[in-house]
């Protein structure tokens, strides 16, 4: 068989890598940042992908990750996400066609929920919905009700965030989790909707709850916009803080809380302070 590749004297897609395609012609395979393109001749090459060559669709390169596609067109990670429902960034195939509509009517979603197993095995997403209260597809166009694969995270509540955290709740009330607990005992206890547990708990999988045991799952909570320091509590005077990346539940009640553990919900409305509810540029109120 012909070696198509070798017949040119310089590499004919550039950047990318030449591949014999067995019928006498060849393919090209472009790097992250390159698509590929035809020359005048009709031959197939790599080119930068530039601004003025980005369009509403783009085909997946090998190799390439949801990151790549989303940073190069300029859109959230969210965007891409309610675009191209059911999309598995963890196993993003070659060739895939994304839709990248730069859209600024897009907003950012601020609840998903992962499909679970028994999700997956009903004929269509009749059960979530009733769940949430939502119109599934509306929320993410192109969804196949007829086929959710477990894990696949959909949106179940859009709106804007609020500085990118608006998924992130100050929880003032965790409950452990024990033997025979499920999402539905957790929801039916504490009176709270499943919106509630999901945008208080994000990426929780209730699937999996039994390997959740002794861990505890945030019940109640309030936005982190709820904060506002300043006027003393009980006679304790107060500063607005802002956590850091390094800093811990431990670290902050020897560095910010004076050693003395019950300021924190004192001065945070009940806040009880654990490591999964603890994030960066979240504010707290802390004595001064």
């Amino acid at each position: 068989m012909e070696d198509a590749c070798a017949a040119f004297t310089s590499n004919p897609c550039g950047v990318g890598a030449c591949v014999n395609d067995g019928e006498g012609g060849y393919s090209c395979v472009c790097p992250p940042n390159y698509a590929r393109s035809t020359l005048s001749s009709g031959e197939p090459t790599c080119v930068p992908r530039t601004a003025a060559g980005k369009s509403s669709t783009y085909q997946v390169v090998g190799g390439e990750s949801c990151y790549d596609v989303y940073v190069f067109f300029g859109l959230s990670e969210d965007q891409l996400l309610q675009q191209n429902a059911g999309i598995d960034c963890d196993n993003l195939e070659e060739g895939t066609v994304l839709n990248v509509q730069p859209d600024s009517d897009i907003q950012s979603c601020r609840t998903r929920y992962p499909i679970s197993l028994v999700d997956s095995l009903a004929p269509d997403c009749a059960g979530i919905e009733e769940r949430f209260g939502v119109d599934l597809v509306a929320l993410n166009p192109g969804l196949d009700c007829s086929h959710l694969v477990p894990g696949h995270q959909v949106c179940v509540e859009r709106g804007k965030s609020m500085a990118g955290m608006d998924e992130h709740r100050m929880c003032t009330q965790y409950q452990a989790v024990g033997v025979g607990d499920t999402c539905e005992s957790m929801i039916d206890t504490h009176g709270i909707s499943w919106l509630s547990l999901y945008r208080l708990n994000p990426g929780l999988l209730c699937d999996n709850l039994n390997a959740l045991i002794d861990q505890e799952i945030c019940v109640a909570g309030k936005p982190v916009g709820a904060v506002v320091c300043g006027k003393p509590v009980n006679g304790v005077k107060n500063r607005k803080y802002t956590v850091n990346a390094g800093d811990s539940c431990a670290s902050l009640v020897v560095a910010q809380f004076q050693r003395n553990p019950p300021l924190v919900p004192l001065l945070n409305r009940g806040w009880m302070c654990r490591q999964q509810s603890l994030f960066k540029g979240m504010p707290l109120c802390i004595p001064i």
